[in-house]
């Protein structure tokens, strides 16, 4: 019989207590699968017994699987966890529930959603950037910005476009034109304090008041609420993050010095 869900009084799931990992196959005709480490869950205070279900799925699309990983108490990492009945070319995502199955009615205890995995071929110094870079596709976008629930924002490149994720770090123009932009959305979020819809206490946002402070030599860490005084200052921190990076500059620069190249 298939059980009804209640999900009254669900406690939150802290991204810090969980830890997903997608796996590249050997072989590119193979689909990718998961690990997920779990055994942090013990501290949110559930019943040991109670069930722990990861759910991956792909953005924009109504393609999900489900495996069940054992219970709090004792977490079990299923035989197979490859992602062969999921969309290809999406965006994978996570969500974790914690049931109670107790009772007719299973009741989710805790939960947490879009949670992103770490991808194995992400680099090292990428877990903790300040905007991480991935690569996704995106159809016809060329980039957009990727904001989950509370999880640290991240610039999402298509990798539809040939060798698009090595030009970012190399290219000056295409750095201006895609990074002051996304750094204007986020800031955006960060500092106006009427939309309340990030928790000051969370560390990226820490972070990104730390790093606009930084770029503007004072502290932008006042909340405001009114839309003209927001607007005015993320255009004083665009600006400022512009005129230290020198897009343009460095884009002539680089310009001449291959203009000049093949001079005697």
């Amino acid at each position: 019989m298939k059980r009804r869900i209640n999900s009254t009084g669900r406690k939150p799931i802290g991204r810090d207590l969980i830890s997903i990992r997608l796996i590249e196959p050997d072989s590119p005709n193979e689909p990718r699968s998961f690990t997920a480490n779990l055994e942090n869950l013990s501290s949110i205070g559930v019943p040991p017994q109670a069930r722990i279900y990861i759910e991956p799925y792909v953005t924009g699309s109504s393609s999900v699987m489900r495996f069940a990983f054992g219970t709090v108490g004792a977490p079990v990492t299923p035989a197979d966890t490859s992602l062969a009945d999921l969309d290809q070319g999406g965006r994978i995502l996570f969500r974790i529930r914690v049931v109670d199955e107790s009772a007719d009615v299973g009741k989710i205890l805790a939960a947490a959603n879009a949670l992103r995995p770490v991808d194995e071929k992400i680099a090292e110094d990428q877990k903790r950037a300040i905007l991480p870079v991935a690569s996704d596709n995106l159809e016809e976008l060329v980039w957009e910005l990727d904001f989950r629930d509370t999880a640290r924002p991240q610039l999402v490149l298509n990798n539809r476009v040939p060798g698009l994720m090595d030009r970012i770090k190399t290219d000056p123009l295409l750095q201006g034109a895609i990074v002051p932009a996304a750094v204007r959305q986020i800031l955006e979020h960060v500092l106006d304090a009427g939309k309340g819809q990030y928790d000051d206490d969370l560390d990226w946002v820490q972070d990104w008041k730390r790093w606009a402070s930084n770029v503007l030599g004072r502290d932008v860490d006042e909340e405001k609420s009114d839309p003209d005084e927001i607007q005015a200052l993320v255009d004083e921190i665009i600006r400022a993050f512009a005129e230290g990076v020198r897009f343009v500059s460095k884009a002539d620069l680089r310009g001449r010095a291959e203009d000049g190249a093949g001079d005697d």
